[in-house]
């Protein structure tokens, strides 16, 4: 509720959190030997992000020829998501100041989360390289891929998969906390010319309703916001939603602002060119600063 509210007042009903998660191929890891006693993936946390490391890597080297440990994509949206949730987890602080009126980034946390990532393609090799960043999914719903770091909105193509036996767990705690990019739908009223009240109120009364039965919204994958919602069993009992009942409380939203959307656009665009190696971390994220600062002016 507190991202709805800008300056004490307000203006919006959220109806969902959507977050990362990990997506797994239960029959692919308990053939690999790659799960705990609760049958899900026996990943240790922690570590300075190495037991992720270490578990894709033994992973990779227990699945048959062909298939991968984890699907990724190296462009577009998902490469901010994942590089937002390591670099909040590593204590990296809010870009944006709190009027929305400059960038500052915190460039030591910010060049270790894309590193972090990077790795994973180029050294240990547990993602292939040049996944479509539109098909990506694609290989974990074809059961290529063991795990698929996505958003919760993946959960109902996949629990729609003919033989496709998964689960879903909250973005891991691979750093000092258990931080996750998330974002979320919210519902409106326009600014009118003439309110008129009678039909405002109609239309509050509409919004709780989709609100309070967020289980029906929450058939798309999507989390409801409204806490009975996400605990009722209409919820919890549809596949793969159990385990994402507790994973808001890691969310973190990005600053608020009204250039949210073209900042994220520029970072990870910035951030394709580190994970392709055509530029530099440092630079990179120099530029990020700059190009961001300027979209704040315009």
């Amino acid at each position: 509720m507190t991202a709805s509210t800008f300056n004490g007042k307000h203006y919006s009903i959220p109806i969902d959190t959507h977050c990362y998660a990990i997506f797994y191929n239960k029959t692919m890891l308990k053939a690999a030997g790659m799960v705990g006693s609760d049958g899900k993936p026996n990943i240790t946390l922690g570590n300075n992000g190495q037991g992720f490391i270490d578990y894709l890597v033994a992973l990779k080297s227990k699945l048959p020829s062909g298939k991968f440990a984890l699907a990724e994509t190296e462009k577009g949206d998902d490469v901010y998501r994942f590089w937002f949730s390591i670099y909040n987890q590593l204590g990296g602080k809010n870009f944006i100041s709190a009027d929305g009126k400059t960038c500052k980034i915190d460039t030591e946390k910010a060049v270790k989360a894309i590193n972090y990532m990077k790795d994973l393609w180029t050294k240990y090799k547990v993602i292939p390289e040049n996944l479509d960043n539109n098909h990506f999914p694609d290989q974990f719903q074809n059961q290529n891929a063991a795990l698929m770091l996505n958003g919760v909105w993946s959960i109902y193509t996949m629990a729609n998969t003919n033989g496709l036996d998964f689960g879903v767990i909250p973005f891991p705690k691979l750093f000092d906390n258990a931080s996750a990019w998330g974002d979320s739908h919210n519902l409106i009223l326009p600014k009118q010319k003439n309110l008129d009240k009678g039909r405002e109120e109609a239309a509050l009364t509409f919004m709780n309703w989709v609100a309070e039965n967020g289980a029906i919204w929450g058939q798309a994958g999507h989390i409801p916001a409204y806490t009975p919602a996400r605990e009722s069993s209409a919820y919890t009992s549809l596949p793969g939603r159990s385990d994402l009942v507790n994973a808001v409380s890691s969310v973190v939203f990005p600053s608020q602002s009204a250039q949210t959307w073209p900042c994220k656009q520029i970072i990870y665009q910035n951030l394709e060119t580190v994970l392709n190696g055509s530029v530099q971390p440092d630079a990179a994220f120099k530029t990020i600063e700059e190009q961001i600062n300027k979209q704040l002016k315009s």
